[in-house]
């Protein structure tokens, strides 16, 4: 699972950012939070669509050199709010991020989060400048972190795809026109995969025709050499004999050598196709796991008992519970599109959808009763870590509840950081220990 920069930035940054913010602005810090909801989509787009190249990663990278954009600009969140030249500076920066990853769709993506969170255009179009560099800060901390080149920056960019699919608000897709990822993906697979098997064949080719020996004619001669030997043997003189013999050596000892040339040229040449057979097949790999990834994302339309239908994309939580109740099984499926604020049990906006695609299954099989539970990783205090937990499968039983699913088939329950599920040494295992599960109890 590729790591998610955007839940990265609201657990790094998205509190202190959320209450610096609302001060400076004058605005709650909901409105910066929910307006944050449709921002880091629209930043992460813009930046998917420039660094989905090698080259466009590069351009990436010498932006963010060039103008010192690193992971040192989230060292002082609060210098950067408290107004003054830093304020200044950071407002600046972010004007020249936007204007090097949307060009002229600045202002269409500021309408859409003022019209999508109810915040004045001004709020909207400060808050795209502030949080800009400050997302290009957290990844210049990856690149560092990890050491990544321009392919591998190109990499974790493109892995964000099904997260910005899946959070970004309405009508986002068409303004950055990313909404035909899946599309180019399927089809760079194809060409990818066509390509390989091109060039692997043009470059065997080339090893046995171009780089190839005859060495057939020193073979004959050789064979020729000693049937005249054996032939006159019996009838030449000595001296003659010994002329022969020495050219049957001299060409067995030019057989010999043409030979270990051809050897080497055959096996240069083999060992040449080798390598561009196996990169070609690496690359054309990596095209079909993005092919798989795009496919993943694809929305499709799931029909319900009863007439109801629902949109879910492929491999989401929804399309695995909805198969999960047709086999009747019990296993837990962690949600995916369910989010809270950084340290709080407050379910974001970006929730709802799939919340509400719940609430029509669940209404659709009203055997079901479920079980919601809460998990986090094992930072910070275990006591409240159980707590957290707790409050937030509550809160998620809590909205479904109101969506008009039946207290008596709902159930929740906190286990803080005593199951996990994946590595908490690591950044991407504390992200998927971070979860809220539902597991069906009854049928």
């Amino acid at each position: 699972m590729a790591l998610n920069l955007m839940d990265l930035f609201k657990d790094q940054i998205g509190n202190a950012m959320a209450s610096q913010a609302s001060k400076y602005l004058g605005v709650s810090e909901n409105n910066v939070q929910d307006a944050m909801g449709g921002i880091l989509p629209a930043l992460m787009g813009g930046l998917i669509n420039k660094g989905s190249t090698e080259s466009g990663a590069a351009g990436i990278l010498d932006f963010m050199n060039q103008n010192k954009i690193g992971g040192g600009l989230l060292d002082n969140l609060g210098g950067l709010f408290g107004g003054g030249s830093q304020t200044d500076s950071l407002a600046s920066t972010g004007s020249m991020v936007l204007k090097f990853l949307m060009g002229d769709k600045t202002g269409a993506i500021v309408d859409l989060i003022t019209r999508s969170v109810g915040i004045k255009s001004g709020v909207a179009s400060s808050l795209l400048k502030m949080a800009a560099p400050m997302l290009l800060g957290l990844i210049g901390k990856q690149v560092s972190k990890n050491g990544l080149n321009a392919g591998g920056l190109m990499k974790l960019l493109l892995g964000q795809r099904d997260y910005v699919r899946k959070s970004a608000p309405a009508g986002l897709g068409d303004i950055l026109g990313f909404a035909d990822w899946g599309s180019d993906a399927a089809q760079g697979a194809e060409k990818a995969a066509s390509a390989a098997a091109s060039s692997a064949r043009e470059t065997v080719e080339e090893a046995a025709g171009s780089k190839g020996f005859n060495f057939w004619p020193w073979l004959i001669g050789l064979g020729l050499l000693a049937a005249l030997w054996m032939w006159k043997g019996p009838t030449c003189k000595q001296a003659d004999l010994g002329s022969v013999k020495d050219k049957i050596e001299d060409a067995g000892k030019a057989v010999g050598d043409a030979a270990k040339d051809a050897g080497k040229v055959v096996g240069d040449a083999a060992k040449d196709a080798g390598n561009t057979v196996g990169n070609m097949a690496k690359d054309a790999g990596d095209a079909m796991a993005d092919a798989a990834d795009a496919v993943k994302g694809a929305i499709m339309s799931v029909k319900l008992p009863g007439g109801a239908e629902i949109k879910t994309a492929a491999g989401s939580f929804t399309d695995k519970f909805v198969k999960m109740l047709g086999k009747k099984g019990k296993d837990a499926v962690a949600f995916d599109g369910v989010h809270f604020a950084t340290g709080s049990a407050n379910l974001t906006a970006e929730s709802n959808a799939q919340l509400e695609n719940l609430a029509a299954v669940l209404k659709a099989y009203p055997g079901v009763h479920i079980e919601i539970s809460g998990h986090t990783d094992n930072t910070g205090d275990a006591n409240k870590n159980l707590m957290l937990s707790t409050q937030r499968a509550l809160a998620v039983r809590q909205k479904l509840q109101a969506l008009g699913v039946a207290a008596n088939r709902l159930s929740s329950k906190g286990y803080g950081q005593t199951k996990p599920i994946a590595d908490n040494g690591t950044d991407q295992g504390r992200q998927e220990n971070r979860r809220v599960d539902v597991r069906v109890t009854k049928y």
